[in-house]
């Protein structure tokens, strides 16, 4: 059911984490220069979460159990969660003086102590989202590897059933053999 759950929400989620990353902070009070900042990440974001989206389609695991494994499916949640803790804790900077702030510092009040844990949130955030994505990488590459015997397992028809039977016969042999 999680499998399922986390499978079906993957564009979805994928595009408004990436979003959330990139302008989510703006909803809050929040916008300065990491805007333009991020607009180099984002398409990197967007490629990375592209490749582990085709990945979990490649694998073609049989719908009963989800389509993803439960490892991949807790790996791409972390992935998820990382991404929305790294836009709610990303400090943002502006020109004006003071103008440092992050959607923590919205909620609680702007200190210098409010945002230094915040720039360290996003720092683990960030840390913690390399290490998911790269797991989460990692488990999909063995998913795929693992296709036919996967296949073989879920007893799907095929060139990777469980059971092919018998090779075709060859030609006839020559008559005069």
């Amino acid at each position: 059911m999680v499998q399922r759950l986390v499978f079906w929400s993957m564009i979805p989620m994928n595009l408004l984490c990436v979003g959330w990353v990139w302008i989510g902070r703006a909803f809050f009070g929040v916008g300065g220069w990491m805007f333009i900042v991020l607009l180099a990440l984002v398409p990197i974001l967007l490629l990375a979460l592209t490749l582990t989206t085709a990945l979990v389609f490649v694998q073609q695991l049989p719908y009963e159990r989800g389509r993803i494994t439960l490892g991949q499916a807790i790996a791409q949640t972390i992935v998820w969660a990382a991404m929305i803790g790294f836009g709610a804790f990303l400090v943002d900077y502006g020109d004006a003086p003071e103008s440092d702030a992050s959607v923590l510092t919205e909620i609680v009040g702007r200190t210098d102590s409010t945002l230094r844990v915040s720039s360290q949130a996003s720092a683990l955030c960030a840390v913690v989202f390399i290490g998911a994505y790269v797991w989460l990488l990692v488990l999909l590459i063995i998913g795929t590897k693992n296709r036919p015997r996967l296949a073989a397992k879920a007893g799907q028809y095929g060139p990777f059933a469980a059971n092919p039977g018998p090779p075709p016969p060859g030609p006839p042999p020559p008559p005069w053999a």
